[in-house]
């Protein structure tokens, strides 16, 4: 379902006319063309068009996905779900994948979802971090300017497998680097947990 069509069916389902949405910011013939498909819009123009409906644009993107959980939120729940379970065969299975994914696209993200398996295993099993996949791991960590939801996530996951000191100079970045999205509950919630397991660890 595209964008357009998705806002349609939610500005139907909630009985709101497009005349009601038109004004200074965006057009009624704008707001047409967008639910037919044959323009796009801005994101602000997106956003203005969600809080006139009452949509979070979380919700919105969940509707986009016909209300199935993002891709990156399956597979965290299936790592966690297995790590609680101690299904070892599941994480190795997990882990694979995501090293065939890095080997097809080299995309440094199947390489890091790769990486945190492999740390959460460690807590498992006697598998150890290589000092390269600790590299590699540290070069992301240190680049990024504004830590987001998997940022923290992926520090809180492998925050056992790092060093004490390097684990206080990233939670302290994650802090610092953090607070331009504290006001989202999940990413809150994240940064709460990163703290804990680093208290804990340290």
């Amino acid at each position: 379902m595209i964008l357009g069509e998705t806002y349609r069916a939610l500005r139907e389902e909630k009985g709101i006319s497009i005349s009601s949405l038109a004004g200074a910011d965006i057009s009624k013939s704008q707001i047409s063309r967008f639910e037919l498909g044959e323009t796009e819009i801005s994101v602000f123009k997106l956003l203005y068009l969600l809080e006139k409906i009452g949509t979070t644009f979380e919700e919105f993107l969940l509707a986009c996905n016909h209300y199935k959980p993002a891709e990156f939120t399956i597979f965290m729940n299936t790592v966690q779900s297995s790590a609680y379970q101690h299904d070892i065969h599941l994480l190795l299975t997990l882990a694979e994948q995501e090293k065939q994914f890095f080997e097809e696209t080299q995309s440094h993200y199947h390489r890091l979802n790769f990486i945190l398996i492999k740390s959460v295993l460690s807590r498992l099993t006697q598998v150890k971090l290589a000092e390269d996949e600790l590299a590699y791991l540290s070069d992301y960590l240190l680049t990024i300017e504004n830590w987001g939801y998997y940022e923290t996530l992926l520090l809180g996951n492998c925050s056992h497998s790092l060093p004490p000191d390097l684990l206080y100079l990233y939670t302290k970045d994650a802090l610092e680097k953090g607070q331009r999205y504290t006001s989202i509950i999940r990413n809150k919630e994240a940064l709460i947990n990163l703290l804990l397991n680093s208290l804990q660890w340290c």
